[in-house]
């Protein structure tokens, strides 16, 4: 998968996201939805998995 094809992808999948907090606003977000949130959004800047997973976040 091209980086380009990450960042389209990964648009679709905010666009959803915005549409669905659009519908059910009152959705609380746990904190597995915000690390897969900043996984999607560190991919969309560097597809370089070994990169991402070296991130203090996802540091054990």
């Amino acid at each position: 998968m091209t980086p380009n094809d990450v960042i389209t992808r990964n648009l679709r999948i905010f666009e959803k996201d915005g549409e669905s907090v659009k519908i059910y606003h009152d959705h609380k977000c746990g904190k597995t939805e915000f690390y897969d949130a900043v996984e999607l959004f560190l991919l969309s800047i560097d597809p370089d998995e070994a990169k991402i997973l070296g991130q203090p976040l996802w540091k054990g």
